[in-house]
């Protein structure tokens, strides 16, 4: 019995020893965390960053080859009538004539490599063989539990990481847990089973890489480049026609500044012609209610066409006075402006600027969300039935909160603790998706009487969803995609909830992978023409629900529901005038004006000039640049400078009797114009100028006239006989 006997010095080592030992497997097991997570970010960065280079190289390299064509001699250009070296003007046509027929090679060469790929994705990766690999992979995991569920690096060191405690790469008490995997050869097995099931999804991974890479592929149009050659060399013919046999003479040269100012507009009659004619053959109602609504507008059609043909004479006149001098300068300035585009640049890139300065939740209502998909899917030259389908499925899904939607936001708390959880961080929102009691909170709410389902958690505009079969395994998903949606924003150092981000996960990451499914990869929204209610259906069935055909009916009415949002879609699509993501550079309303930024107040200035120096359109202008970074469109009257701005920015702006932050108002019954800078109230704060009634004569001089008042707006209404505003649709942050 004494010698069990042990002594408080004897517990106490024997404690210290199992301390020490803990410890150690600790800072062992979160060492090998660490370190596989940062090799794993450390190799995709690196592959990213070779593709990104290599895909540089070759999209400079064409367009060093088509800047070779463009400046070297043509054909008809050899001898100058005369005047040029025959053997150096022959030289330059061969030159620009063998770029152009090399850069055209390799696009040709392109497109058999196009075609074998994309043969390699569907032929050697096909759904079958890659169906039988998820099964394969799945007996592999039943039969090598060890292996199920686990990271390598669990393996490796034979602990677990607890999902109670989440940490970030740092080292917590109890953060790991022994998994009873010892052993080399226990390891090896459960490595190899790991490596052996994941067969499938590297499979997969391949055939995406493949199709993504043959999108990115410059291939050789026929009938784009014959289009593109026909105009350029009908360009170059005219203008040797009009030079004639002495390209300086006066008369000559005045035709031919003449002909390059008027070039472009006549284009844009050309082709505003031409989509007329097509507006009235195929939208015969839409076509014949605009003409009915012509006779109308007298006054608007006479003003507008007499100010450009006032536009056009100055700048004709303006551009013809400034030539020597615009010619001296740009040698010197354009080295200069070439340069501090590229540091921009650069800073820009490494810093990754957000590009919004109005909070996220602000630009992430379903109105804007609707406008950024139809902008999306028309940029990738999207049918236009295909874009109502695909929109009235985003509808049902994103409905309420847009960008920011998650299941069931009514009823069930956030990362936060609230309902309609609007938090950006996203390593919360991927704790809350693996906590234990936000999955039954699902389950009470939602799947309660569903056998063959614990939970599912859908995020952003189409629900991508994460999905629990069984409480028993809580960490065993069916799928994943609300994860992969936030680690894709991770990725981008943006929030799930940003609306752009969204646009690219759907149309980059989703419908790439809805090809592999027989709805969606039968069809092509850039080219078939199908009914609006088919791409819904198709949508559904491919992205919402797999397991259905585009043609399911089913009895609990998912599908209706979705088909049901069509009418909302078409009214979206309708009334879409255009759309650019907001890009406010960090807007201060209330530091008054900053009369260093010259773009604004001279340079970019259109009331910039003598006798409208000082005028409230030239302050108004003038603030609005400063707090916007762009033209506010407005050139008119200070009464007119709303229904300019509004006009010009319809995706931005919104007209209304409503005052708000960052918004322009016009008199009614007065001709004038300023900035709201704060709403309290009934009190509303503008900036203004023109106080002292007059002109000024130069820059300096106006520096001085404008104000800050505060007012109730029952008062601004009356100093002006009536105000209407242009409020901005997201928002404006004032710090």
């Amino acid at each position: 019995m004494a010698d069990d006997f042990q002594t408080f010095e004897d517990r106490m080592k024997m404690n210290a020893s199992h301390l020490i030992q803990k410890s150690a497997h600790d800072s062992i097991s979160t060492i090998s965390e660490v370190a596989s997570r940062n090799l794993k970010r450390f190799a995709d960065g690196s592959w990213a960053a070779a593709k990104v280079t290599v895909n540089t190289g070759l999209k400079a390299g064409s367009e060093a080859l088509d800047v070779i064509n463009r400046y070297t001699k043509d054909v008809y250009d050899i001898g100058g009538y005369g005047n040029g070296d025959l053997t150096a003007d022959a030289g330059s046509a061969i030159v620009g004539n063998s770029a152009m027929m090399l850069r055209n090679g390799f696009r040709i060469a392109n497109t058999p490599v196009v075609w074998a790929e994309k043969g390699i994705a569907h032929g050697l990766y096909n759904n079958k063989r890659i169906k039988k690999h998820q099964n394969k992979g799945k007996a592999i995991l039943d039969a090598n539990p060890n292996a199920k569920g686990r990271h390598y690096y669990e393996i490796l060191s034979g602990t677990d990481k607890k999902e109670a405690i989440r940490y970030k790469d740092r080292l917590a008490w109890n953060r790991y847990a022994d998994n009873g995997i010892h052993g080399f050869s226990e390891k090896k097995q459960a490595i190899t089973a790991k490596f052996s099931a994941g067969r499938a999804e590297r499979m997969q991974a391949r055939k995406a890489g493949l199709l993504a890479h043959t999108d990115r592929k410059s291939t050789f149009h026929p009938v784009k480049s014959t289009v593109r050659m026909v105009g350029n060399q009908s360009r170059k013919a005219v203008t040797k026609t009009i030079q004639g046999s002495d390209p300086n003479d006066i008369t000559n040269k005045t035709v031919l500044q003449f002909y390059n100012l008027t070039r472009e507009p006549a284009k844009k009659v050309v082709k505003t012609g031409v989509k007329a004619g097509w507006q009235v053959v195929f939208h015969p109602v839409k076509s014949a209610k605009w003409v009915v609504s012509l006779p109308f507008k007298p006054v608007q059609w006479v003003k507008s066409g007499l100010h450009m043909i006032a536009s056009l004479l100055s700048s004709i006149a303006g551009f013809i006075a400034s030539l020597p001098v615009v010619m001296s300068m740009a040698a010197v300035i354009v080295p200069i402006v070439v340069t501090v585009i590229a540091v921009v640049t650069v800073i820009s890139a490494v810093l990754n600027f957000n590009a919004y300065a109005v909070p996220v939740s602000e630009v992430s209502t379903v109105s804007y969300a609707a406008n950024a998909f139809i902008y999306e899917a028309k940029k990738r030259n999207w049918q236009d039935e295909a874009i109502i389908g695909v929109l009235a499925y985003i509808l049902q899904e994103g409905a309420g909160m847009g960008t920011f939607s998650y299941e069931n936001y009514q009823y069930i708390q956030g990362p936060s603790n609230a309902l309609s959880d609007k938090t950006l961080d996203n390593e919360k929102w991927i704790e809350w998706l693996g906590k234990v009691s936000t999955k039954n909170d699902y389950y009470e709410l939602y799947y309660k009487n569903n056998t063959t389902r614990w939970a599912s958690i859908g995020l952003g505009l189409i629900q991508d969803s994460d999905v629990w079969n069984s409480p028993a395994t809580p960490d065993v998903k069916e799928a994943a995609n609300a994860t992969r949606l936030i680690e894709y924003a991770e990725g981008k150092d943006k929030p799930w909830q940003d609306p752009e981000t969204q646009m690219s996960w759907i149309f980059d990451v989703r419908l790439n992978e809805a090809k592999g499914d027989a709805d969606w990869s039968t069809v092509d929204p850039t080219k078939d023409s199908r009914s609006a209610e088919e791409w819904c259906r198709r949508m559904t069935a491919s992205i919402g629900y797999p397991g259905w055909s585009w043609q399911t009916n089913d009895a609990s009415g998912h599908m209706a529901a979705h088909v049901n949002k069509i009418t909302a879609a078409t009214n979206y699509f309708n009334n879409y005038t255009g759309f650019s993501y907001w890009n406010i550079m960090n807007a201060n309303l209330g530091d008054g004006p900053d009369y260093s930024n010259m773009q604004a107040w001279v340079l970019a200035n259109p009331y910039a000039q003598h006798g409208l120096w000082g005028q409230c359109t030239w302050f108004a202008w003038g603030m609005f640049y400063q707090i916007y970074g762009f033209s506010p469109g407005f050139t008119g009257n200070g009464n007119q400078c709303v229904g300019q701005l509004v006009s010009a920015h319809p995706d931005k702006f919104m007209q209304s009797d409503t005052p708000a932050a960052g918004a322009v108002f016009s008199g009614v019954g007065a001709n004038h114009v300023g900035i709201v800078l704060s709403v309290d109230g009934d009190e509303v704060t503008i900036i203004d100028g023109n106080y002292d009634g007059a002109t000024n004569a130069s820059f300096e001089e106006a520096k001085s006239d404008f104000r800050i008042n505060t007012y109730p707006i029952s008062q601004l209404h009356s100093m002006y006989g009536g105000v209407t505003f242009a409020v901005p649709k997201g928002g404006v942050s004032t710090k």
